[in-house]
Protein backbone atom coordinates (compact mmCIF):
# COMPACT_ATOMS: atom_id res chain seq x y z
CA UNK A 1 0.00 0.00 0.00
CA UNK A 2 1.12 3.59 -0.63
CA UNK A 3 -0.52 7.10 -0.44
CA UNK A 4 -0.07 9.31 -2.76
CA UNK A 5 -2.70 12.65 -3.27
CA UNK A 6 -4.85 12.09 -0.13
CA UNK A 7 -5.52 8.65 -1.03
CA UNK A 8 -4.10 4.75 0.59
CA UNK A 9 -3.80 2.76 -2.68
CA UNK A 10 -3.31 -0.77 -2.30
CA UNK A 11 -2.32 -3.56 -4.97
CA UNK A 12 -1.83 -2.73 -8.85
CA UNK A 13 -3.88 0.98 -7.77
CA UNK A 14 -0.55 1.00 -5.61
CA UNK A 15 1.55 0.54 -8.08
CA UNK A 16 0.47 2.51 -10.69
CA UNK A 17 0.41 5.21 -7.86
CA UNK A 18 4.07 4.83 -7.07
CA UNK A 19 4.70 5.48 -10.81
CA UNK A 20 2.56 8.38 -11.61
CA UNK A 21 4.12 9.87 -8.44
CA UNK A 22 7.68 9.21 -9.88
CA UNK A 23 6.78 10.84 -13.45
CA UNK A 24 5.31 14.09 -11.48
CA UNK A 25 9.12 13.95 -10.04
CA UNK A 26 10.76 13.82 -12.74
CA UNK A 27 12.52 10.78 -12.29
CA UNK A 28 12.32 9.37 -16.14
CA UNK A 29 11.27 5.61 -15.26
CA UNK A 30 9.98 4.67 -18.61
CA UNK A 31 13.62 5.41 -20.12
CA UNK A 32 15.83 2.43 -20.90
CA UNK A 33 18.86 4.34 -19.83
CA UNK A 34 17.91 5.13 -16.50
CA UNK A 35 16.04 1.31 -15.82
CA UNK A 36 19.39 -0.08 -16.98
CA UNK A 37 21.36 1.72 -14.23
CA UNK A 38 18.57 1.62 -11.66
CA UNK A 39 19.99 0.93 -7.97
CA UNK A 40 17.98 -0.65 -5.13
CA UNK A 41 17.89 2.20 -3.48
CA UNK A 42 16.31 3.82 -6.17
CA UNK A 43 13.62 1.63 -7.08
CA UNK A 44 13.00 1.28 -3.29
CA UNK A 45 12.53 4.91 -2.72
CA UNK A 46 9.67 4.71 -6.32
CA UNK A 47 7.62 2.15 -4.64
CA UNK A 48 7.88 3.74 -1.24
CA UNK A 49 5.19 2.34 0.70
CA UNK A 50 4.01 0.74 3.98
CA UNK A 51 6.18 -1.89 3.58
CA UNK A 52 9.13 -2.20 1.23
CA UNK A 53 8.46 -4.00 -1.92
CA UNK A 54 8.54 -7.60 -1.99
CA UNK A 55 11.55 -9.26 -3.84
CA UNK A 56 13.08 -6.09 -3.92
CA UNK A 57 16.72 -7.33 -5.46
CA UNK A 58 14.92 -9.87 -8.31
CA UNK A 59 13.03 -6.84 -9.49
CA UNK A 60 15.78 -4.50 -9.72
CA UNK A 61 17.64 -7.11 -11.87
CA UNK A 62 14.69 -7.38 -14.14
CA UNK A 63 14.38 -4.14 -14.45
CA UNK A 64 18.31 -3.57 -15.58
CA UNK A 65 17.93 -6.22 -18.02
CA UNK A 66 14.46 -5.03 -19.90
CA UNK A 67 16.59 -1.39 -19.90
CA UNK A 68 19.94 -2.97 -21.27
CA UNK A 69 17.76 -4.64 -24.00
CA UNK A 70 15.84 -1.22 -24.91
CA UNK A 71 19.13 0.28 -25.42
CA UNK A 72 20.53 -1.81 -27.40
CA UNK A 73 17.95 -2.49 -29.55
CA UNK A 74 15.28 0.08 -29.47
CA UNK A 75 16.48 3.30 -28.68
CA UNK A 76 15.99 3.23 -24.51
CA UNK A 77 12.23 3.06 -25.87
CA UNK A 78 9.44 0.68 -25.31
CA UNK A 79 7.19 2.36 -28.00
CA UNK A 80 9.93 1.40 -30.40
CA UNK A 81 9.51 -2.41 -29.51
CA UNK A 82 5.81 -2.59 -30.44
CA UNK A 83 5.80 -0.44 -33.33
CA UNK A 84 8.20 -2.97 -34.35
CA UNK A 85 5.77 -6.12 -33.84
CA UNK A 86 2.56 -6.55 -35.43
CA UNK A 87 -0.35 -5.28 -33.58
CA UNK A 88 -1.41 -8.55 -32.71
CA UNK A 89 -0.91 -11.29 -30.19
CA UNK A 90 0.03 -13.95 -32.79
CA UNK A 91 0.92 -13.07 -36.08
CA UNK A 92 4.13 -16.41 -36.83
CA UNK A 93 6.19 -14.91 -34.17
CA UNK A 94 6.24 -11.27 -35.13
CA UNK A 95 3.27 -10.88 -32.74
CA UNK A 96 3.64 -8.47 -29.60
CA UNK A 97 3.04 -11.34 -27.37
CA UNK A 98 5.05 -13.90 -29.06
CA UNK A 99 7.91 -11.18 -29.67
CA UNK A 100 7.59 -9.92 -26.26
CA UNK A 101 7.80 -13.31 -24.54
CA UNK A 102 10.68 -14.21 -26.01
CA UNK A 103 13.05 -10.76 -25.96
CA UNK A 104 12.29 -10.01 -22.83
CA UNK A 105 12.58 -12.75 -20.48
CA UNK A 106 10.91 -11.38 -17.55
CA UNK A 107 7.88 -12.45 -19.31
CA UNK A 108 8.64 -15.83 -20.42
CA UNK A 109 6.16 -16.83 -17.87
CA UNK A 110 5.58 -20.87 -18.88
CA UNK A 111 5.36 -23.62 -16.51
CA UNK A 112 6.49 -27.73 -16.82
CA UNK A 113 3.62 -29.59 -15.69
CA UNK A 114 3.17 -33.40 -16.10
CA UNK A 115 5.69 -33.63 -19.15
CA UNK A 116 3.69 -30.34 -21.47
CA UNK A 117 4.69 -26.79 -21.24
CA UNK A 118 1.90 -24.67 -19.76
CA UNK A 119 1.94 -21.04 -20.81
CA UNK A 120 0.26 -18.64 -18.54
CA UNK A 121 2.00 -15.05 -20.10
CA UNK A 122 0.00 -13.43 -16.99
CA UNK A 123 2.07 -10.24 -16.92
CA UNK A 124 2.61 -9.99 -20.65
CA UNK A 125 -1.14 -10.31 -21.41
CA UNK A 126 -2.15 -8.06 -18.88
CA UNK A 127 0.80 -5.59 -20.21
CA UNK A 128 -0.70 -5.33 -23.50
CA UNK A 129 -4.38 -5.16 -22.48
CA UNK A 130 -3.90 -2.13 -20.82
CA UNK A 131 -1.87 -0.57 -23.85
CA UNK A 132 -4.98 -1.53 -25.90
CA UNK A 133 -7.62 0.35 -23.69
CA UNK A 134 -5.33 3.13 -23.36
CA UNK A 135 -4.64 3.82 -26.80
CA UNK A 136 -7.30 2.39 -28.93
CA UNK A 137 -9.86 5.01 -28.27
CA UNK A 138 -7.40 7.33 -29.20
CA UNK A 139 -6.93 5.78 -32.19
CA UNK A 140 -3.07 5.52 -31.31
CA UNK A 141 -2.60 1.43 -31.05
CA UNK A 142 -5.05 -1.34 -31.13
CA UNK A 143 -4.47 -4.80 -30.35
CA UNK A 144 -6.08 -6.87 -33.87
CA UNK A 145 -6.84 -9.79 -31.94
CA UNK A 146 -7.82 -8.77 -28.37
CA UNK A 147 -10.10 -11.27 -28.68
CA UNK A 148 -7.58 -14.52 -27.84
CA UNK A 149 -6.28 -12.84 -24.52
CA UNK A 150 -6.76 -15.20 -22.08
CA UNK A 151 -7.59 -14.15 -18.15
CA UNK A 152 -4.72 -13.07 -15.97
CA UNK A 153 -4.11 -15.61 -13.52
CA UNK A 154 -2.54 -14.84 -10.52
CA UNK A 155 -4.02 -15.16 -6.82
CA UNK A 156 -6.57 -12.73 -7.13
CA UNK A 157 -9.39 -14.85 -9.39
CA UNK A 158 -8.42 -17.69 -7.86
CA UNK A 159 -9.97 -15.99 -4.78
CA UNK A 160 -13.29 -14.69 -6.65
CA UNK A 161 -13.86 -18.03 -7.65
CA UNK A 162 -13.61 -19.93 -4.50
CA UNK A 163 -15.66 -17.42 -2.91
CA UNK A 164 -18.14 -17.71 -5.15
CA UNK A 165 -18.26 -21.08 -5.61
CA UNK A 166 -16.97 -22.08 -9.04
CA UNK A 167 -13.60 -23.76 -7.26
CA UNK A 168 -13.87 -26.19 -4.86
CA UNK A 169 -10.20 -27.16 -3.36
CA UNK A 170 -8.47 -30.19 -1.95
CA UNK A 171 -8.67 -30.39 1.09
CA UNK A 172 -5.49 -30.54 1.67
CA UNK A 173 -5.21 -27.31 -0.37
CA UNK A 174 -7.97 -25.42 0.96
CA UNK A 175 -5.94 -26.35 4.88
CA UNK A 176 -2.66 -24.82 2.91
CA UNK A 177 -4.16 -22.00 1.48
CA UNK A 178 -6.16 -21.06 4.53
CA UNK A 179 -3.23 -21.59 7.04
CA UNK A 180 -0.85 -19.36 4.46
CA UNK A 181 1.61 -21.93 3.84
CA UNK A 182 3.21 -21.31 0.97
CA UNK A 183 2.56 -22.78 -2.20
CA UNK A 184 5.85 -23.34 -4.29
CA UNK A 185 6.36 -21.98 -7.87
CA UNK A 186 5.78 -24.07 -10.40
CA UNK A 187 4.31 -27.26 -8.14
CA UNK A 188 1.37 -29.09 -9.34
CA UNK A 189 -0.88 -27.10 -6.99
CA UNK A 190 0.19 -23.71 -8.51
CA UNK A 191 -0.30 -24.37 -12.07
CA UNK A 192 -3.15 -25.98 -11.61
CA UNK A 193 -4.76 -22.96 -9.63
CA UNK A 194 -3.51 -20.55 -12.20
CA UNK A 195 -4.78 -22.96 -15.45
CA UNK A 196 -8.15 -23.85 -13.91
CA UNK A 197 -8.51 -19.89 -13.43
CA UNK A 198 -7.97 -19.28 -17.31
CA UNK A 199 -10.38 -22.26 -17.77
CA UNK A 200 -13.08 -21.18 -15.56
CA UNK A 201 -12.76 -17.15 -17.26
CA UNK A 202 -13.06 -18.67 -20.52
CA UNK A 203 -16.11 -20.43 -19.62
CA UNK A 204 -17.93 -17.78 -17.52
CA UNK A 205 -17.00 -15.63 -20.05
CA UNK A 206 -19.11 -18.04 -22.63
CA UNK A 207 -21.89 -18.49 -20.66
CA UNK A 208 -22.52 -14.60 -20.35
CA UNK A 209 -22.22 -13.98 -23.39
CA UNK A 210 -24.64 -16.71 -24.08
CA UNK A 211 -26.69 -14.80 -22.44
CA UNK A 212 -26.22 -11.39 -23.97
CA UNK A 213 -27.42 -12.07 -27.25
CA UNK A 214 -27.57 -8.90 -29.70
CA UNK A 215 -25.06 -7.06 -27.18
CA UNK A 216 -21.07 -7.04 -28.42
CA UNK A 217 -19.49 -10.04 -26.85
CA UNK A 218 -17.40 -9.68 -23.21
CA UNK A 219 -13.63 -10.83 -23.50
CA UNK A 220 -12.28 -12.55 -20.91
CA UNK A 221 -10.33 -9.86 -19.79
CA UNK A 222 -13.17 -8.08 -19.12
CA UNK A 223 -14.79 -11.02 -16.90
CA UNK A 224 -11.40 -11.31 -15.10
CA UNK A 225 -11.36 -7.12 -14.28
CA UNK A 226 -15.01 -7.69 -12.66
CA UNK A 227 -13.38 -10.52 -10.57
CA UNK A 228 -10.04 -8.53 -9.73
CA UNK A 229 -12.24 -5.59 -8.97
CA UNK A 230 -14.27 -7.22 -6.31
CA UNK A 231 -12.33 -9.55 -4.69
CA UNK A 232 -8.86 -7.89 -4.86
CA UNK A 233 -9.18 -6.25 -1.22
CA UNK A 234 -10.94 -9.11 0.43
CA UNK A 235 -9.88 -10.82 3.57
CA UNK A 236 -10.60 -14.41 1.89
CA UNK A 237 -7.27 -16.00 2.15
CA UNK A 238 -5.49 -16.20 -1.39
CA UNK A 239 -2.71 -18.44 -2.17
CA UNK A 240 0.61 -17.36 -1.76
CA UNK A 241 3.90 -18.25 -4.18
CA UNK A 242 7.02 -16.48 -3.76
CA UNK A 243 7.44 -14.97 -7.96
CA UNK A 244 7.75 -12.13 -9.77
CA UNK A 245 5.08 -13.51 -12.66
CA UNK A 246 2.40 -12.27 -10.78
Amino acid sequence: ETDYMGKRWCDSEAMNACLHRARAAGIPFFDGEYLAKITREELAKVFSGTIEMPMLDERVTILRAVGEKLVADYKGKFHNFVRSCAPKLYAHGDGLLERLTKEFPRFEDVSMYKGDQIQIYKLAQLGIWMMHLTLSPRKAWKLEDAHLLTAFADYIVPVGMRVMGIFEYAPELEKQINSLTIVERDSDAEIEIRASSIYSVARLTDEINARRKGLEPLLMPQVDFRLWKSYHATHWPHHLTVTTMY
